[in-house]
């Protein structure tokens, strides 16, 4: 792990991501190199007097990981190197300077944006200038402001053209369109042009990317791009020990309703909160149907933490809000604000298969039956008990063996469940799969028993009957 800041000597310490009860353990003052440090999710506080304190995850992936390493050892420039988001690099700022309520996100190369259908921009690389973003999403009661101050009557602040329904309208249609409940300007589900009483501290949703882009320009900023939105969010190698599945497990999903901002534990790789549920968020670029939405909602699966939904501009569900950020003009914000268009698929337009087609598919697949042959190559006893062996079987195609690791409780006897274990991308790229690391949970799986269904990360389906268990 190397953490750098500017300026240096900055106390470093760090704690599990999910350990939020737990204490921080001192890592020593920046600059820090080579140092070891386990695998996972942590989060890392950075702090020195008179500069304002910061608090991020970061992912710890295996050391063959390194980037900085593979481009010394290949001698060739990769865009991870320089990539800010891939480590801790920060520019300390004094408390007296910074903003409120936002949180600091360094610039430099972004590459690759790891939203689902976003492609991978090895050759464009973004440029993303450091900028702003609010810590949380924009509340009832900050909303209320830009209501009180004739937000909504204020032309200037909205854009130039605007859209209901797909087609432009006048500024006096604009009036009448966005409005709450009971007919006056705000939000959809306020009434009498106010919040309810209790919900000051919950996000603001029911508002179209036209009045969240009308009130960021009220606080003289401007909604963030879908890429400003996503280097907030996560690191782009998201890989290996990857921060957005554990973001999504103490995230705002599969909830009754949206609750007051900050008050779920996750924080995005630059400290901000709730950009995974509690509301989408609007943000800046066009595409597909309208405007895209990231983060997800309280109603939505965790799953899509990471996923880009486009959306009609004037739409106004309860389950989407906004976040402001504060960027400069320039080249590198020109393109970034661009239209994009992300590949979708309408599957009812797709016709079906023929036939035929379908028949040269399944025969495709149809492998012979026949006997595996199989081989014990070897058999050693592991330190905690288990026995593995290396077993060789023929393939389904001719001239090729496929080898399998098999690992027996000491403590059982046939049959037994089998537990297939697909291992992450760390094996894809080993050598060599003898000696390779094995997650501590495969261990538990093969100690204990089980019967009827077990849950482990998934269902597995299991006998009818208990058996020891085997991973293979």
């Amino acid at each position: 792990l190397e953490v750098t800041t500017d300026p240096a000597g900055a106390r470093v310490s760090f704690q599990p991501y999910e350990d939020f009860e737990g204490p921080w353990h001192p890592l020593g003052e920046t600059p820090i190199s080579d140092l070891r440090v386990p695998r996972g999710v942590f989060r890392f506080r950075i702090e020195k007097a008179d500069y304002a304190t910061i608090e991020v995850p970061h992912s710890v992936p295996l050391a063959s990981w390194s980037a900085r390493r593979k481009a010394e050892l290949t001698g060739s420039p990769l865009f991870s190197v320089e990539d800010r988001s891939n480590r801790l690099d920060f520019h300390l700022g004094h408390e007296d300077e910074m903003p409120e309520g936002v949180v600091a996100v360094e610039g430099g190369i972004y590459s690759p944006v790891p939203l689902v259908g976003l492609p991978f921009i090895y050759g464009d690389a973004p440029q993303i200038p450091r900028f702003f973003i609010d810590r949380t999403e924009v509340t009832n009661r900050a909303f209320q402001d830009f209501v009180a101050a004739g937000g909504y009557q204020r032309r200037e602040l909205w854009p130039q053209r605007i859209e209901i329904g797909g087609r432009e309208v006048s500024w006096g249609e604009v009036q009448s369109a966005f409005v709450d409940s009971t007919g006056r300007s705000g939000p959809a589900r306020w009434e009498l042009g106010d919040y309810p009483a209790d919900k000051a501290d919950h996000p603001v949703g029911g508002v179209s990317w036209y009045e969240a882009t009308a009130y960021c320009a009220f606080r003289g900023r401007r909604l963030p791009t879908l890429f400003h939105w996503a280097r907030a969010a996560f690191p782009s190698q998201d890989n290996g020990a990857p921060l957005s599945p554990v973001m999504a497990r103490w995230s705002g999903f599969s909830q009754e309703g949206p609750a007051a901002v900050g008050a779920h534990r996750a924080t995005s790789v630059a400290g901000a909160v709730d950009m995974g549920g509690n509301v989408a968020e609007w943000t800046l670029n066009a595409g597909g149907r309208g405007r895209y939405v990231l983060g997800g909602s309280w109603v939505d699966p965790g799953y899509l933490i990471n996923q880009a939904s486009s959306v009609p501009p004037d739409t106004r569900p309860a389950t989407t809000g906004f976040r402001c950020a504060t960027y400069e003009d320039g080249p590198e914000t020109d393109v970034l604000s661009e239209p994009l268009e992300l590949p979708s698929f309408e599957f009812s337009n797709i016709p079906p298969m023929s036939d035929e087609a379908f028949e040269q598919t399944r025969r495709l697949h149809a492998y012979q039956r026949s006997p595996l042959a199989a081989e014990v190559e070897s058999s050693e006893t592991l330190s905690w008990g288990a026995r593995e062996e290396w077993v060789t079987i023929d393939a389904a195609y001719p001239g090729e063996r496929i080898p399998i690791r098999l690992r027996l409780p000491s403590n059982g006897s046939p049959p037994y469940q089998v537990v297939v274990v697909v291992h992450t991308l760390e094996s894809l790229i080993a050598s060599t799969l003898r000696g390779h690391s094995y997650e501590p949970w495969e261990e538990f799986l093969v100690k204990t028993g089980s019967s009827g269904r077990a849950r482990f990360g998934g269902n597995v389906r299991a006998p009818g009957r208990a058996h020891r268990q085997c991973v293979l």
